[in-house]
């Protein structure tokens, strides 16, 4: 018998109510049959045919499960969701001292890369101030010996000169004065020359020195270098000397200060002299 002539009866024989309007749209609504291969309204549908179907269809509900059981997962996953929460929590504190406790070594570490580097530093200004102080103190000696050197220099030409003048006779002619001269420059010429023969030392005539108007420049030093290099630095002694003082130091200072003689960097040009040991 068709559900819907079942319907139909009911609707006939109970009097009691009436039937749901929904049973009357049962043939809007298809089951699909496995075995026809055929969708099937269900109005048209056997009761037979519908119960076997319903009861297939419960056996396929294999993960079917009861209210009571659907509770029990709700709680158990509050629970869960409450210790995985604590656990977050945990988690992300012990995180976050993890990153502090790494910032804070990276930090230190910082620090004392930072200290090691000022210490370093303080060491190398604190080596070139002990230099500066040394060489000051150098030059303040070079200097005390140099301004000592000139005025006893200009002190002894000085009181040569005055004994010269004295010695000379008022009544003297120039021209009488300037024999003398000639004649104590002959003078020391003569005994010049006698000491040199004494000492077995060869005699020269002219200047003491072998090599002179030497520029001071690169070409001029490295040539005075190469002397000393090969020099026979077992018989003889090679000294390098100033020569002509340069431009700017005459417009900047002026000759006077160097009268007697001026240090090489203000030299316009280089003398070499070879002595025997």
């Amino acid at each position: 018998m068709k559900i819907k002539t079942i319907i139909k009866m009911a609707d006939v024989l109970d009097d009691s109510r009436r039937m749901p309007c929904d049973m009357y749209k049962l043939d809007e609504v298809s089951y699909v049959s496995e075995s026809r291969g055929d969708s099937i309204p269900i109005a048209d549908m056997d009761i037979v045919h519908l119960v076997r179907a319903f009861k297939k269809d419960r056996a396929k509900c294999v993960n079917h499960v009861t209210d009571a059981d659907l509770i029990k997962q709700n709680r158990d996953l509050v629970s869960a969701n409450k210790t995985l929460s604590s656990l977050h929590d945990t988690w992300k504190e012990k995180a976050m001292n993890m990153v502090e406790k790494s910032s804070y070594q990276i930090m230190w570490d910082n620090c004392e890369k930072l200290k090691e580097d000022l210490k370093k530093t303080d060491d190398i200004v604190e080596h070139n101030d002990r230099i500066y102080k040394k060489n000051l103190a150098e030059l303040k000696q070079q200097k005390q010996r140099a301004d000592l050197r000139s005025y006893e220099a200009y002190k002894y030409k000085k009181l040569a000169e005055d004994n010269f003048i004295q010695s000379v006779d008022d009544s003297e002619t120039s021209d009488t004065w300037k024999d003398r001269y000639e004649a104590e420059v002959k003078n020391a010429e003569y005994w010049k020359a006698q000491y040199r023969l004494a000492n077995d030392l060869t005699v020269i005539k002219g200047h003491g020195y072998v090599f002179s108007e030497i520029p001071n420049d690169c070409d001029g030093k490295k040539f005075t270098d190469d002397l000393k290099k090969y020099l026979n630095k077992e018989s003889y002694k090679l000294r390098v000397r100033g020569q002509y003082l340069d431009e700017k130091t005459k417009k900047a200072e002026g000759w006077r200060p160097y009268e007697y003689g001026q240090p090489m960097d203000k030299s316009k040009c280089l003398r070499v002299y070879v002595d025997i040991k």
